[in-house]
Order: structure tokens, then C-alpha cells, then sequence
């Protein structure tokens, strides 16, 4: 697992350098994503260090659907960095209006990050335990 938002930058590079340098990984999985410039780095990255090593690790991009302003606000305290800012606005607006519509204004927010990110990479584990939003994403 890495950490798509770590603060410093080089040391994520160090990271996945080691673990290609010593380990055959088909595989690299990140911790949540919503942001296109950190993918674009870690798939510059991971492009740089499959390079090195003669090595042909994918990345599998975390996807978890916000469909509340509570995990929002876990994001933002629990996870560092990981805190998606523009979402929050809009899922506390649309609780004030009630969980069906916070739900619904989290989904669609939710799958316009992921048709976006689609368009730079398209390897996803989708992060959450309601199955309603795996249906909404295949």
C-alpha cells in the first residue's frame, strides 16, 4: 500500500524503488486517490521504477466513495493528506437536505472523480463495504 498524498515526495520515490528493488511485485496498491495530479505523479513514478528494475509492477489506484459528511470529516482528521477538500462543501449542503440526498449528492460526486481519473488510469480497487456503491460503479 502507498500513500498517494505523502508529504514528501522523494521519499514516496524511495519507496517504491525499494520495494521493486527487492521484491517481485505485480502490484502496487494506493490508499485512497482524488486528485488527477497524484496520480499522474505516482504513474511517473512507478514508470521511472519499473525502468530501473526491469520491472512491470501496475498500480491500482484506491477509489472510496464519500457518500456522507462524516467520512469526510474522517478523512480529514483520521487520514492526512487524503482529505478530498471540494467534496465536503457540497456533501454538507446536501445533508442539511437529508441522508437520501447527501447519499445521492456523494455517489454522483463519487463517480465524476472516477470517470475522471479513468481518463489517466483505469485500475481501481473501490473501497467500501455498501454494496449499493459497487453496483453504482460497474
Amino acid at each position: 500500500m502507498i500513500n498517494s498524498y505523502a508529504n514528501n515526495k522523494d521519499t514516496l520515490i524511495n519507496k517504491i524503488d525499494k520495494k521493486l528493488s527487492t521484491h517481485s511485485i505485480d502490484a502496487l496498491f494506493t490508499q485512497p486517490v482524488y486528485c488527477r495530479r497524484s496520480v499522474e505523479f505516482l504513474l511517473k513514478t512507478l514508470d521511472r521504477a519499473n525502468d530501473k528494475h526491469s520491472t512491470n509492477t501496475a498500480l491500482v489506484l484506491g477509489l472510496f466513495p464519500m457518500l456522507s459528511c462524516k467520512t469526510a470529516i474522517f478523512l480529514r482528521d483520521k487520514l492526512p493528506g487524503v482529505y478530498p477538500k471540494p467534496l465536503d462543501k457540497k456533501l454538507e449542503s446536501a445533508s442539511s437536505q437529508g441522508r437520501k440526498e447527501e447519499k445521492k449528492v456523494g455517489l454522483e460526486l463519487s463517480l465524476n472523480l472516477f470517470e475522471r481519473l479513468q481518463k489517466v488510469h483505469n485500475k481501481f480497487h473501490l473501497m467500501s463495504k455498501n454494496p449499493s456503491v459497487f453496483k453504482a460503479f460497474v
